[in-house]
């Protein structure tokens, strides 16, 4: 019986975990100057396999990054390359395709591998591609993560995110 219950928890996990997906991510750089910024960190970027193709908006200075589909995604080496390139992150958001996910405030979700705690989040229906954005350091702005240290859980689990819609 104690095995039934366990595995009825374990796929009632995995059916609300699996029924959405990411659709793309939208990097802000901070201290692009000019296009060949722009192209190191291009370069960076297109060395991560879960990464399909790379947009480029040079006046915003922002990439637009599709993702392969079925691929695990790790935003922090995305952060990595971008540093590696020589530069930091100033803003990433995450477009999900959710599906009826009731959202609480201080609530979290796992896909691929991943968790996500929202913060400041008010009760709420997420339908459709909802770009959330994660607001943890060296993912924003020094002044903007001082803005949400307060209500930031720490973590140092691989993978786990807080973010904000």
């Amino acid at each position: 019986m104690k095995k039934i219950i366990i595995t009825l928890i374990i796929l009632l996990f995995f059916t609300a975990t699996i029924k959405a997906q990411y659709v793309k991510v939208e990097l802000q750089a901070a201290g692009l100057t000019c296009s060949m910024c722009s192209k190191s960190i291009h370069k960076q970027l297109k060395t991560l396999s879960f990464i399909d193709s790379i947009g480029v908006n040079l006046d915003k200075a922002t990439f637009i990054i599709f993702l392969k589909t079925n691929q695990l995604v790790d935003f922090k080496a995305i952060k990595l390359k971008v540093e590696d390139a020589g530069f930091s992150v100033a803003s990433l958001n995450v477009f999900y395709n959710f599906k009826n996910y009731n959202v609480e405030a201080n609530s979290a979700f796992s896909y691929n591998q991943s968790t996500f705690n929202f913060i400041t989040t008010k009760l709420q229906i997420l339908n459709g591609i909802v770009p959330f954005k994660i607001i943890d350091k060296g993912f924003i702005s020094a002044k903007e993560f001082k803005k949400y240290s307060a209500l930031i859980k720490p973590n140092n689990v691989q993978n786990s995110y807080n973010i904000t819609l």
